[in-house]
């Protein structure tokens, strides 16, 4: 189970807490911005709710691996080449 201040954030705490066996089943306390971070530079991009494979090849072109890079990147050239709304 994920949960977090946000739809996509709690939807990546679940994919977290499936994956990693430490996590016991459960991800929480993501409110604080440094556990956040945390866990995107720990998710691939393609994880992200919404970003497919093709997408996700897109955006590694790019050189965007993970949910982290994607968050801090500049938005400009992903607009420029992909929707408002990824």
């Amino acid at each position: 189970m994920g949960i977090a201040p946000s739809k996509t954030l709690a939807k990546l705490a679940n994919y977290a807490a499936k994956k990693w066996r430490g996590s016991q089943g459960v991800v929480d306390h993501l409110s604080e911005p440094a556990r956040q971070r945390k866990l995107l530079a720990l998710i691939p991009v393609e994880e992200v709710w919404g970003i497919g494979w093709r997408l996700a090849r897109q955006l590694q072109a790019m050189g965007i691996h993970s949910a982290l890079q994607l968050a801090d990147c500049d938005t400009r050239p992903v607009r420029k080449t992909f929707s408002v709304v990824l």
